[in-house]
């Protein structure tokens, strides 16, 4: 019965946000001036691309992401 009353508020959530939109909060940035949010109602999870624009999260960007700051930490580290 609980987890019927949870499928049923996930569905409302993704309904409203489909209806009003996401309530997008930050949840990493890196170092590199790239972000990722999560929707607060949805759970969804967004990173920017290379416009700006929202992009849906996939593990391949979120690997992306981790390596260019990897790459960005290692370069300051090096003219430092």
């Amino acid at each position: 019965m609980q987890n019927l009353s949870r499928e049923v508020a996930a569905r409302l959530s993704r309904l409203r946000c489909r209806i009003v939109g996401h309530n997008m909060k930050l949840s990493k940035e890196y170092k590199t001036h790239q972000r990722e949010y999560v929707c607060d109602a949805c759970k969804c999870q967004y990173t920017e691309d290379k416009n700006g624009y929202l992009t849906p999260l996939t593990p391949k960007l979120k690997r992306v992401n981790e390596v260019m700051e990897q790459f960005y930490i290692r370069r300051q580290a090096k003219t430092a």
